[in-house]
């Protein structure tokens, strides 16, 4: 019996889904348990770089709280590189805020690298001005910078 193992394009397509559809078990599983996953824009308090058991925790610590539910993916671009282990992709979540059902549009840029299947290695580019403004807490995000030093 032959296992056909993900490529990197159909384990980002496997990740835009279970994200639209809240399946956050199933996007858990797309990452491998040793995975680095980097945030070059992490707001403070968000770490910039996290390891695999980090992730599952942030990630499961959410459960039942998330902030919003997303409805669809739009503007998907992925563009394959030289590297046949690494893909960099570029979308839009779009969605409602929970508490007000305000619309919401996160656009982030991922460079990732699938081996065997599972993503080992992310640079995720999110926006926190855009999610702090959507969810009522840019003054919030704005004292954390104050306070952290980098505004």
């Amino acid at each position: 019996m032959t296992t056909t193992v993900r490529s990197p394009r159909q384990v980002f397509d496997q990740l835009l889904r279970t994200s639209v559809d809240g399946d956050w078990d199933g996007l858990l599983d797309l990452y491998a348990e040793d995975t680095v996953i980097e945030m070059p824009f992490a707001p403070p308090g968000v770490p910039k770089t996290s390891d695999g058991a980090t992730f599952r925790q942030r990630i499961k610590g959410m459960a039942g709280n998330r902030p919003w539910k997303f409805g669809s993916a739009e503007n998907v671009l992925v563009h394959e590189t030289t590297d046949p282990e690494v893909i960099i992709a570029e979308y839009t979540l779009r969605g409602t805020v929970s508490a007000t059902g305000a619309p919401l549009a996160l656009s982030y840029a991922m460079v990732i690298t699938v081996r065997d299947g599972k993503i080992v290695h992310s640079r995720d580019y999110g926006n926190p001005l855009a999610t702090s403004a959507a969810l009522g807490r840019l003054a919030q995000l704005v004292a954390a910078y104050e306070a952290d030093g980098a505004a």
